[in-house]
């Protein structure tokens, strides 16, 4: 017979289709692995469950997974920041929700925008389950788990919390590692199609004249206070001109479309932030001390790309776009 963790048992305690993450990069896993303890099922209604967690790199988060199943119907996941004083889970930061299916498995849900996290910082894991489903826990071990707790009134009030030896919660963040926001929208034939067939390398834009796509990636943070987020370019043309672009909207569900000989990835309410003129190897960049022209604030996300001239070009339009990039802004 399987113990629950519902609402009592919380007092007594102290007393995405499966896989569908995994295409992405696993940046943090706790408790990795196919065991799992098959004595434990989840509570409910209305559960839900944090598990408290320390960032070990800087990574902005696409995905999760938990080990679950026995059930059917909607979950969710989500990361939450840390209250310090209460030791509980204080405001969400970010989540999705998935159709769980009844065989035991790693599944989970893609984040609804990508959630920045900072190495070193503490965050909870939040999942609110179907009732009965099965626990993500590993098997019983000799020292106690992470410390978890749990709500059944959204989050506003937090049981516990309690860490037990039976209790090592199995999940998995999915995303962007060691860096900062989530590249996405690629003339690698993963999405929209290039214009006309000039498909570029992986996590590339469209090929180019050069017989490469561009590519654009992020460094620094996404802190606003801190205004040290920057952006490198590479393979582009030498000596033809660059534009850094930000857009309030993924286009076409982050996959673009096709514009003159790439793919336009971002739009809405754009602010252009610079242009840079590519030297021999082609490579140009831009910033840091972007926020004042971008105007973002704390909590929105941003998408960027960069358009670039390629006066030789393989379909003919005399200029191309690289990756898009889309960051999640934090104080």
């Amino acid at each position: 017979m399987k113990l629950r963790i519902t609402g009592s048992l919380f007092l007594l305690a102290a007393a995405f289709t499966p896989g569908a993450a995994s295409a992405q990069t696993l940046c943090h896993a706790e408790n990795d692995g196919p065991n799992f303890n098959d004595n434990i099922s989840m509570g409910g209604p209305n559960l839900l469950l944090g598990i408290r967690f320390v960032s070990p790199v800087d990574m902005s988060v696409t995905a999760m997974e938990v080990f679950t199943g026995e059930q059917t119907g909607q979950n969710t996941l989500g990361i939450w920041s840390h209250d310090v004083p209460n030791n509980e889970p204080d405001v969400s930061l970010g989540s999705g929700a998935w159709n769980m299916v009844g065989a035991n498995s790693w599944q989970g849900a893609s984040m609804t925008a990508p959630i920045p996290l900072l190495a070193g910082q503490t965050y909870w894991v939040v999942w609110g389950p179907r009732n009965g489903s099965q626990a993500s826990v590993d098997v019983p071990m000799t020292f106690p788990g992470q410390v978890y707790r749990g709500s059944f009134d959204g989050g506003q009030t937090w049981n516990g919390p309690w860490q037990h030896n039976d209790h090592h919660w199995k999940f998995r963040l999915y995303g962007n590692c060691g860096g900062v926001g989530s590249p996405f929208c690629f003339g690698d034939a993963t999405g929209t199609g290039c214009p006309c067939g000039n498909t570029g390398g992986a996590g590339e834009g469209c090929a180019n004249s050069g017989g490469t796509g561009g590519l654009v990636s992020a460094s620094g943070s996404a802190g606003v206070a801190a205004d040290d987020l920057a952006f490198a370019a590479s393979a582009l043309l030498p000596s033809q001109p660059a534009l850094l672009f930000a857009g309030q909207n993924a286009i076409n569900g982050g996959n673009g479309v096709p514009f003159g000989d790439g793919l336009r990835c971002a739009g809405q309410s754009v602010v252009r932030l610079g242009i840079d003129t590519p030297g021999a190897n082609g490579d140009a960049g831009w910033g840091p001390g972007l926020g004042a022209t971008g105007g973002w604030a704390a909590g929105e996300t941003r998408y960027f790309q960069v358009w670039y001239r390629d006066p030789g070009g393989p379909c003919g339009s005399g200029f191309n776009l690289t990756n898009g990039v889309a960051v999640t802004f934090v104080p």
